[in-house]
């Protein structure tokens, strides 16, 4: 290829080194020799049978290349089905997270959570609640919606579940009559 630039002469070249090294390497050489022989004794085979054989030899041949090829087809559709059954399965879970995500950020999954607490206080004390005291006491934690009080018990409501939760943690009422705190909320 050095001496000619031809590219018939450069594919030709490329020829001979393949045969040369096959040749000279042992194990290659035996290899093809083994192909070789093989080849020769199925042509010799072949003409050994009769000419009614022949022609069912090679209708059979033929109709099991076109099986293979139809078989590889198959094949070939399946893994292209499985491939689209996968990506289907995964577009269906993220179609389906994403609808979870929206569903609950419009708190419809969500159960609300009523801010409110439920108050007692002992009934024989000296010191005793009235609605105005209570508003004045949890007044200070935040904006109250509602109160009820109802002999020595009442409910407390707020405006929003964080200062219930302060009032739960931090008030107590009047030392001489303690409240005893109960949250209507988790």
């Amino acid at each position: 290829p050095d001496k000619n630039p031809d590219k018939d002469k450069v594919g030709l070249f490329h020829q001979l080194s393949d045969a040369i090294e096959v040749l000279t390497l042992e194990k290659s050489k035996n290899e093809y020799d083994s192909l070789w022989d093989g080849r020769k004794a199925k042509i010799k085979k072949d003409e050994k049978l009769d000419e009614k054989t022949r022609r069912l030899k090679k209708e059979l041949e033929r109709k099991e290349a076109l099986n293979e090829k139809e078989l590889e087809d198959e094949e070939r559709k399946q893994i292209v089905i499985n491939k689209l059954r996968e990506e289907g399965k995964r577009m269906l879970e993220k179609d389906q997270e994403d609808f979870l995500q929206k569903f609950e950020s419009l708190c419809i999954s969500k159960a609300k959570e009523n801010p409110i607490l439920k108050i007692k206080w002992s009934k024989d004390k000296k010191v005793s609640y009235t609605k105005e005291n209570i508003e004045n006491i949890f007044n200070k934690y935040g904006n109250i919606a509602n109160v009820v009080v109802k002999k020595c018990s009442g409910l407390v409501e707020f405006e929003n579940l964080d200062a219930a939760k302060i009032a739960l943690n931090v008030e107590a009422g009047y030392p001489e009559n303690p409240l005893t705190l109960k949250p209507l909320f988790k």
